[in-house]
């Protein structure tokens, strides 16, 4: 007899001993690299090249508190940055659902090619979302959720601004690592909500 039988003839002497044995052994391998996978979600960023050139500005205080609209131009003008955009969280209830399921930000429409060069939308649609100040556009994967399509009303209802919108779905943008946001005109709610001159953050496209 070899070392090799030996050692499959007793692993297997009593059956059940060996596949508790052999399940506890792959459950922890699973729980390894399950935590290992989410712990480098939360950690590593993204190594696309869009990723790469974005900057985000917000307040050092805490990214609740507002910046003031004024600061674009003077962030223009630092030198190596291409493009800048107020990017605020709407916080909005859709329908008549109790939680949020789904982010909303306000920014410059004409510059989302040019922040956010992975999202990839048909050029018609593009066109029509820049256009409309009250228009949006929807990642795919809520489109899919909620069965939307373009010329569909999304309603929302905000917990941080005092008002509501009405956006129509002008476009459906994909190949972003979160392909669920929505997005649409920040100057509509400046005006829809009277907060015109502040933001929540920029994100500043460099060179």
């Amino acid at each position: 007899m070899t070392v090799g039988t030996f050692i499959v003839k007793n692993a297997f002497r009593n059956k059940r001993r060996a596949a508790l044995s052999i399940t506890s052994v792959a459950v922890s391998l699973f729980l390894l690299v399950a935590l290992l996978v989410f712990l480098r979600e939360l950690t590593v960023p993204a190594e696309d090249i869009g990723a790469a050139l974005r900057v985000v500005v917000r307040s050092r205080i805490s990214i609740a508190n507002p910046l003031p609209a004024r600061q674009r131009p003077i962030i223009e003008r630092i030198p190596g940055v291409e493009a800048v955009s107020p990017f605020s969280w709407f916080g909005g209830k859709f329908k008549n659902e109790e939680n949020m399921t789904f982010a909303q930000f306000a920014m410059d429409p004409k510059l989302l090619t040019n922040i956010f060069g992975e999202a990839k939308v048909p050029a018609d649609q593009l066109q029509a979302f820049v256009s409309d100040q009250r228009s949006c556009i929807i990642g795919k994967i809520t489109a899919d959720k909620y069965k939307l399509k373009i010329g569909d009303t999304v309603p929302l209802t905000s917990v941080i601004y005092p008002c509501s919108l009405e956006l129509k779905i002008a476009g459906i943008y994909k190949g972003t690592i979160d392909d669920r946001n929505l997005l649409f005109h920040h100057k509509y709610v400046d005006e829809a909500c009277g907060v015109n001159g502040m933001v929540s953050t920029w994100w500043v496209k460099v060179r």
